[in-house]
């Protein structure tokens, strides 16, 4: 017996110390792979959950019926709002004459702040398998804030109403909808993700046009009246069709997670998309009201519909490239078109030019709008995307707040978009570098799929 055990030694201190050479040569510490939760078996755990996930995406089949409704969805509420350049003019000329435009520009502000920032709740709750309650909620909410816009008359009712209002119950249903087509596709995400963002440029250049020729036919508030009748068939529609799939599944961590901070490549990313996101709505709040000074008359609505239509041209041809070549590869390129672009608007001075201007800036942002979400998607776990997208989308809603005052301060200071256009366009451009620094510290190269 003792010849056998001293042949045969299974105690943990033995199997401790046979594990021991295989760990020093794999490089992995002993205590990584200590305790029942380590990092070495999350790490683990994740791969699996990823790679089983690639075998059941559907890729397609009832997963284009969400992308529809998503497409809905976004036409109504992201759309609604990248027509706010006709407000911010109409405002400025009519019903808040006496109010400055950086303070008129606050209301389209909250809009795109709050229309982001419910992400980093709703895609919480999106893991957990909370969806079509609050969805429901805000679609009534939503509706009837439009309506009520349209018997608004003081500036802080346009701010409770249109700015508040209207941007947080846009947010809850717009947030999580951009995570659950990850549910849905994995392959042609990039694509599902352009196709869905062709619904705000489809929105963004409806309803400009359509504010800009009722007011005159049937005064301001049939034309919103009109407009909130339109946005209850969208969000009916995405009501109907919008449906998560994955399981629920308990993640560690709570609702903002910090940890994944600790990651180089995803803050450096969400650093770059927030700075990115400071300066890249400047020009389409402020182009109606610059188009207005060199005296363009009614034409300058058109260009924020310009604008708008040809974010449609961006989305959908870098959603079918990025499949292919990796978002972020596509994303930082035409985030440095964004950035100089913006410098030249200054100079665009006649309608030929602000026209050839409103195109190419249209596909430039609408690039970015339709990869930071694919982006971000390559940094973690799927059934984590809700909360990864919610921290991303909350950062991004802070620049969406303060981009365009700030923006606007500078006008109101200075009285010249030059002064406006040092100011954004290198603050994108600073965001495209840090995109591409990102992208350096999750592959270790400057060339790869990303």
């Amino acid at each position: 017996m003792e010849g056998i055990d001293s042949k045969k030694d299974d105690s943990p201190s033995s199997l401790d110390r046979n594990y021991e050479p295989e760990l020093e040569r794999s490089g992995i510490s002993r205590e990584v792979v200590d305790g029942p939760n380590s990092v070495l078996e999350r790490e683990l755990d994740e791969e699996e959950a990823v790679e089983d996930e690639k075998i059941s995406f559907p890729d397609g089949g009832r997963g284009w019926f969400v992308v529809a409704g998503a497409v809905h969805m976004t036409f109504a509420t992201f759309g609604f709002t990248n027509g706010w350049g006709v407000f911010q003019a109409y405002y400025e000329e009519d019903l808040l004459s006496k109010s400055s435009s950086s303070s008129i520009a606050w209301i389209g502000s909250l809009q795109y702040c709050l229309i982001l920032l419910p992400a980093v709740v709703m895609g919480r709750l999106l893991d957990k398998g909370v969806f079509i309650v609050p969805y429901t909620v805000a679609a009534l909410v939503y509706t009837a804030s439009i309506v009520l816009t349209a018997q608004c008359k003081v500036y802080y009712q346009f701010v409770l109403c249109q700015g508040i209002l209207q941007g947080l119950s846009a947010g809850v249903m717009y947030g999580p909808t951009l995570a659950l087509i990850s549910h849905w596709f994995h392959k042609k995400r990039a694509l599902a993700y352009g196709v869905v963002a062709c619904g705000s440029s489809i929105g963004g250049t409806i309803f400009p046009i359509m504010v800009r020729k009722l007011i005159p036919l049937v005064g301001f508030q049939w034309t919103i009246r009109a407009c909130a009748l339109i946005i209850l068939y969208c969000v009916t529609f995405g009501w109907c069709t919008l449906r998560p799939r994955l399981k629920p599944k308990r993640s560690p961590g709570g609702l903002f997670n910090f940890a994944a901070f600790r990651r180089p490549p995803f803050a450096l990313y969400v650093l770059g998309c927030f700075l990115v996101m400071l300066g890249i709505y400047t020009p389409i709040t402020y182009l109606d009201v610059a188009a207005t000074q060199i005296r363009l008359g009614e034409f300058s609505s058109y260009l924020i519909a310009i604008v708008n239509a040809f974010t449609l041209v961006g989305r959908l041809s870098t959603g079918f490239f990025a499949d292919r070549v990796g978002p972020v590869n596509i994303l930082i390129p035409f985030c440095v078109i964004s950035g100089v672009l913006i410098f030249a608007w200054p100079f665009c001075l006649t309608k030929a030019s602000l026209v050839v201007f409103s195109a190419l800036l249209g596909i430039s942002t609408g690039a970015f709008v339709s990869l930071f979400s694919p982006g971000v998607a390559q940094l973690g776990d799927t059934h984590d995307l809700g909360r990864r997208m919610g921290v991303l989308t909350t950062c991004l809603a802070i620049a969406g707040l303060i981009g365009p005052p700030i923006s606007g301060a500078i006008l109101s200071s200075t009285g010249s978009f030059l002064a406006v256009a040092s100011f954004a366009g290198p603050v994108v451009l600073l965001g495209a570098l840090v995109m591409a620094v990102a992208r350096w510290a999750l592959l270790g190269k400057w060339l790869g799929k990303m």
